[in-house]
């Protein structure tokens, strides 16, 4: 598994992004998953090892932890509870690509019976959402008066600003997102709800 990090800063006329795109890493982590991506690739040709490479974009969905959308659900669940008054935020202009984690785990499962060994494949739904769309998508779902204040711990040094993959090359394999983005932050909170009660 790799990571659209990989790609880095992204030209106007780069997106949506494709596999083809050179790497312009923007931080420590994507540097480690170029590595990662560029050995597996070097054991693909050089001992014939049957190795996929999955680039995945940003995958969201109940019980997936770690990431915007799931850190912003959890604190949604917070304040219902009373547990919270605000949500930190940081940058919410990015456009960012975002799959649901149901899907992506078929994309692997197709990638793994139908891959062409040592080929990359993006793994994301091809569709932009802002952070502010996300968040207020899930807001929307909650009957809680929910404040936004900027947290500048989330404010990252450097930012990719528009982040859209392009899944032609995986849909040749049969694969294609079938959840609609609703339905991923509403099962997110959902089962940030439960957790939190």
């Amino acid at each position: 598994a790799c990571s659209s990090a990989e790609y880095g800063l992204t030209y106007d006329d780069e997106v949506p992004i494709k596999e083809s795109k050179e790497f312009r890493p923007s931080s420590p982590y994507a540097i480690s998953k170029i590595g990662t991506d560029m050995l597996c690739y070097l054991y693909s040709r050089t001992y014939g090892m049957k190795i996929i490479r999955a680039r995945l974009f940003n995958t969201a969905g109940p019980r997936k932890i770690g990431n915007a959308v799931s850190d912003f659900a959890e604190m949604i669940a917070e304040a219902e509870k009373g547990k919270r008054d605000f949500i930190g935020v940081g940058n919410l202009k990015g456009v960012v690509d975002i799959t649901d984690g149901r899907d992506t785990v078929r994309a692997l499962w197709i990638l793994a019976e139908k891959g062409k060994s040592g080929e990359a494949y993006n793994v994301c739904s091809g569709r932009g959402y802002t952070m502010e769309y996300i968040l207020k998508k899930l807001i929307s779902m909650s009957d809680k008066n929910i404040a936004l204040k900027t947290d500048k711990m989330k404010m990252r040094p450097l930012e990719d600003p528009v982040f859209i993959g392009d899944n032609s090359k995986i849909k040749k394999l049969g694969w294609k997102p079938q959840t609609p983005i609703e339905k991923t932050l509403e099962d997110t909170l959902n089962y940030w709800r439960s957790a939190i009660s």
